[in-house]
């Protein structure tokens, strides 16, 4: 008669094969769940001006920060998403006390160019920088977007970004990209579900919990997009004459580029799991 494996001696145990699991169909995969991660950002605006070719986004620009493609036969969910814009290290940090008059703040970089603070350089407020504009200027606007686009994303970029070739600019991932790049608007279509363009960030200590389909063969791409005027900061000093306001620093644009993540699972688009979870997945 034959005997079964001793599973609880080592040396009798079916012993499995070291490596990566080897390549499985869709239909294959079963009900799992193979949870993603995926995130960008820039911190400082690249900047070629004068050109050619001109590149300056920093009055008008458009950033992908970050995707996500999700093979044929598969079908993602995005469960949680932040994006938010840095801010310059001049008003994320206005001033620090020197024991004399007048004000002062802490330039990272030592030349000027703006950068976001290495502690809070980020917008924490709602669209507060709706309120660092000059009259009669108008007020900075920002808004960041899910869009949709069929097929891998990578294959459409034959080769990486570089300021002196503007081929490079379209679908640039990370980057702060001029606004003409996308004279048609934001490519790509409309999550599922009401996605309209959102003017309130979602900083990185919090989070947006949703539930978003994602079909086989996309990618799932999270954009911002901005338009700001020169803002002179201003400082209010207490003196014997009451106080006084008055600008210190360089003017400067009050948002930098954009930071963001998106987190979810991917599973098989042919299970009836995945069709439950496109229907009542909301929580899981």
């Amino acid at each position: 008669m034959r005997r079964r494996p001793d599973l609880a001696h080592p040396s009798r145990a079916a012993v499995r094969p070291l490596g990566p699991p080897s390549p499985r169909q869709p239909g294959q995969q079963g009900d799992a769940l193979d949870a993603f991660l995926t995130s960008g950002g820039e911190t400082r605006f690249q900047l070629q001006d004068p050109g050619p070719p001109l590149f300056d986004p920093r009055s008008e620009g458009v950033q992908l920060i970050t995707s996500l493609y999700v093979p044929a036969g598969r079908v993602g969910f995005v469960k949680e998403i932040r994006v938010a814009p840095f801010m310059p290290t001049e008003l994320t940090d206005p001033w620090t006390t020197t024991g004399t008059t007048g004000a002062s703040w802490r330039n990272l970089l030592g030349d000027g160019t703006e950068a976001p603070g290495g502690t809070n350089g980020v917008w924490t407020t709602p669209f507060g920088w709706e309120s660092y504009f000059n009259p009669p200027d108008f007020a900075p606007e920002w808004r960041w977007f899910l869009r949709v686009l069929r097929g891998d994303i990578d294959k459409n970029r034959k080769v990486p970004f570089t300021l002196a070739d503007p081929a490079t600019w379209y679908l640039a991932e990370n980057v702060a990209v001029p606004a003409s790049v996308y004279p048609a608007g934001i490519p790509g279509t409309q999550a599922t579900g009401y996605w309209r363009p959102q003017r309130m960030q979602m900083i990185q200590g919090d989070k947006l919990n949703t539930h978003v389909l994602v079909g086989p063969d996309s990618t799932l791409c999270l954009w911002a997009r901005w338009s700001q005027g020169i803002y002179q900061p201003n400082a209010s000093t207490q003196t014997s004459e009451g106080i006084v306001t008055a600008p210190y620093g360089a003017a400067l644009y009050p948002l930098l580029p954009s930071f963001g993540q998106l987190h979810g699972y991917i599973q098989a688009a042919d299970r009836v799991a995945s069709t439950e979870n496109a229907e009542y997945g909301w929580g899981g």
